[in-house]
C-alpha cells in the first residue's frame, strides 16, 4: 500500500483471499497465536468475520464479508491517529480535513495543553493517574504488547523495575511459562523474549514497547532504528562494548597497533585478522572510523570471550560491565577500545505511538 488513505480504504472495500493473505504474510506472526493472529487480521480488514486460518495461523482458508453500510462511524476503524474525533464522516476529505485542523492545534503550546486535557484530565485528582486509573476512564479495544528480556541479568534487573514500580506480573505457566499479563494494566499482554528478538518485533510493529538495551538497538539494521523510539534509560543493564586482545600482545595497545597487526597477518600469514563478535554492525562501523580495514568478522554464536583460546579469533569485540570475565580468559581492553555504552532502556513503536491512548500508556509506563 503507497499511502495512508490506500491504508485505510483496504480496510472499508470488499477485500479478496489473495489480500488477506497477503496481509498475514506480512504480518510477522512467529511469536503470536492463532487466536491473536486473527483478531489482529479482523481489526484490519473491518468488513470480515469468521476468519478461518490453518492450524499454524500461515494460511488464509476462508472468511465471510460484512457489510458496509454509507456514513460509516469512521472512528471504529483503525487509522494512523486512532479516531480521535469522536464522529461520524461519510468520506475521507472530511475526515482528513478534521484531523489537518486537530493537528494544527496540537503545534500551538496552548493547543498541546487542550489536547492532553481531553486526553487525561489535569485535576488534582487525576494528576497522578495510575495504570490501572488511566485503562479505566480510557478503556482500549486494542491490547498493548509489551517484549520483556526472557532471561540473564536483563531480565532479573527487569522485573526488579516492575516490582519497584507496583507492576506485578502474572504467569499462568509459571517461570517458563512464556507469556504473562500485568495485575493492574489488563489490557497489557507481556511476552517474553531474547533481548534482540525485542527489537525485532518492536521494528515490525508485534510489540508496542519492550525492554532491551541500546548496544541491540544500534546494532539493528538503520530501517528497524528507524522505526523505534528510545523512551527512557533504565539505572540497570549499564556496560561497555570494547575491543578486547590476548595478554601476551604486548605490543599492541591501541586501535592503531592493531592495524600493524593486521597487516602483518596479511603479508606474513596470507590472512585477514579474526575479530569474533556478536555485533558485526557496530564493529565494523568502528574499526572503519579508526582506519582498520585488514580484518575478517567472525560470528559468535556464544560465549565470545573463548574464541581466541579455541584458535578461531586473534580478537574480540563484546560487552564487558566489570571486565572480570576478559581478564578471566587472558584477554584486555585496549585502552581506546571502547566501541558504545550501553544500558537499559524502554523502547516504543513509533507505529504504536500514533495510537493516542497507546501513546499515552508508553508515557506513563516510561515516567514509572
Amino acid at each position: 500500500m503507497k499511502n495512508t488513505q490506500e491504508f485505510f480504504q483496504l480496510g472499508v472495500t470488499k477485500p479478496s483471499k489473495f489480500d488477506v493473505q497477503n496481509y498475514l504474510n506480512h504480518l510477522g506472526t512467529r511469536l503470536m497465536q492463532v487466536p491473536d493472529i486473527k483478531r489482529k487480521i479482523i481489526n484490519h480488514f473491518k468488513n470480515i468475520k469468521n476468519l478461518k486460518l490453518d492450524p499454524y495461523g500461515k494460511t488464509v482458508l476462508s472468511f465471510e464479508e460484512v457489510e458496509v453500510e454509507e456514513g460509516v462511524d469512521w472512528t471504529k476503524f483503525d487509522t494512523p491517529f486512532g479516531g480521535r474525533h469522536g464522529k461520524k464522516f461519510d468520506s475521507w476529505d472530511e475526515w482528513e480535513k478534521v484531523e489537518k485542523d486537530a493537528k494544527k492545534l496540537e503545534k500551538t503550546q496552548n493547543g498541546k495543553k487542550q489536547m492532553n486535557n481531553i486526553l487525561m484530565p489535569r485535576s488534582p485528582k487525576n494528576r497522578n493517574k495510575t495504570f490501572e486509573q488511566f485503562i479505566k476512564d480510557y478503556p482500549m479495544k486494542e491490547i498493548v504488547t509489551i517484549g520483556l528480556p526472557s532471561k540473564g541479568r536483563l531480565k532479573e534487573s527487569t522485573l526488579k523495575f516492575l516490582k519497584k514500580n507496583n507492576l506485578k506480573l502474572i504467569s499462568k505457566g509459571g517461570d517458563r511459562d512464556y507469556f504473562a499479563s500485568l495485575n493492574n494494566l489488563p489490557n497489557a499482554k507481556v511476552i517474553y523474549l531474547h533481548a534482540r528478538e525485542i527489537i525485532e518485533r518492536l521494528g515490525d510493529g508485534t510489540l508496542d514497547i519492550g525492554i532491551s538495551g541500546l548496544d541491540l538497538l544500534y546494532e539493528s539494521a538503520i530501517n528497524l532504528q528507524k522505526r523505534i523510539k528510545v523512551t527512557k534509560k533504565l539505572d540497570f543493564g549499564k556496560a561497555d562494548l570494547v575491543v578486547a586482545v590476548p595478554n601476551d600482545w604486548i605490543d599492541v595497545q591501541t586501535v592503531a597497533d592493531l592495524e600493524e597487526v593486521s597487516f602483518y597477518f596479511r603479508d606474513k600469514k596470507n590472512s585477514r585478522l579474526r575479530v569474533a563478535t556478536k555485533y558485526p554492525n557496530l564493529t565494523n562501523k568502528f574499526f572503519t572510523s579508526k582506519g582498520v580495514t585488514q580484518y575478517k568478522i567472525i560470528t559468535s554464536l556464544g560465549a565470545t570471550e573463548i574464541y581466541p583460546f579455541t584458535g578461531s579469533s586473534e580478537i574480540i569485540t563484546d560487552i564487558a560491565s566489570t571486565g572480570i570475565t576478559l581478564k578471566a580468559n587472558n584477554l584486555r581492553i585496549l585502552k581506546d577500545g571502547s566501541i558504545l555504552k550501553t544500558q537499559a532502556c524502554i523502547l516504543a513503536s513509533k507505529e504504536s505511538l500514533l495510537d493516542i491512548k497507546k501513546r499515552k500508556i508508553v508515557k506513563l509506563f516510561s515516567e514509572s
